[in-house]
């Protein structure tokens, strides 16, 4: 008589006396057998997550299709193809990714909007920006640098890459990518601080006195000379706001005259 054959891997049959091969029962989509003579569904072992099989009859684990690199499928058993694209902001590289967390995240001070991304996308904040954060998928992520600094690196990952405009100088700009947006005090004015984002931070020189000089970080301004008064605060020249005392009378400090008799 001829001898019992068994069902080949990828198939089982749970029922005694079978006639011929057609009795072997495929195993379903999302499973596979390397077993020969199986006789149960349970010989049929699921696709691990991150992996899916759409045909029946799978014999070898190398029949489960690894999702491709961007994706990642977190169920095991799955018959199509239901790999999930990494989210903007994040990155894989790898095959076969069974949790989101397999998604990189792109780094702080930088950003992708690209969705199911296989490489690095990541761009960086451009300068006059920084991002703190991880995983940003939008250039908006980027956050500007105050008015009163500028930043004129791409990729900042840190608020301190903003720098402060130096003393004598302000910039009222959000965003700022370089030095020059910092603008001189004028003259007749002065800013001792860092920082600042207005006009109205620079110091005016006081009545009687006058400086030529733009950008001054210190009080640099110099009394009116002798016999000579201002009344204007943050007189910029000497020659076009210090003016003469009359006859008889003497400069008092550059703010004012007085009649000579009374000294």
């Amino acid at each position: 008589s001829e001898s019992c054959l068994d069902c080949a891997a990828g198939t089982y049959a749970a029922t005694d006396g079978n006639s011929n091969s057609s009795a072997c029962i495929a195993c379903p989509c999302g499973k596979y057998s390397t077993d020969e003579g199986a006789s149960a569904l349970d010989a049929c072992t699921n696709c691990i997550a991150g992996k899916y099989a759409p045909g029946v009859g799978n014999n070898q684990e190398a029949d489960c299709i690894s999702c491709l690199a961007g994706k990642y499928s977190s169920s095991d058993g799955i018959c199509v193809n239901e790999c999930t694209d990494c989210v903007a902001g994040k990155f894989s590289t790898t095959t076969g990714n069974d949790e989101a967390t397999d998604c990189e995240d792109c780094d702080a001070g930088k950003y992708s909007t690209s969705i199911g991304a296989v490489s690095n996308t990541c761009q960086d904040c451009e300068a006059g920006k920084y991002s703190t954060t991880q995983g940003n998928n939008n250039e908006s992520d980027c956050v500007p640098c105050i008015a009163g600094k500028y930043s004129a690196t791409q990729g900042n990952s840190v608020e301190s890459a903003c720098v402060k405009c130096g003393a004598g100088k302000y910039s009222a700009v959000v965003g700022a990518s370089e030095g020059a947006a910092c603008i001189d005090c004028g003259a007749g004015k002065y800013l001792t601080t860092e920082g600042n984002d207005e006009e109205s931070d620079c110091e005016l020189c006081s009545v009687g006195k006058f400086s030529p000089d733009l950008g001054a970080s210190t009080d640099v301004c110099q009394v009116c000379g002798v016999g000579k008064y201002s009344i204007t605060p943050g007189a910029s020249s000497s020659e076009e706001f210090c003016l003469d005392c009359a006859a008889g009378t003497a400069a008092f400090e550059g703010r004012g005259c007085q009649q000579s008799t009374r000294w």
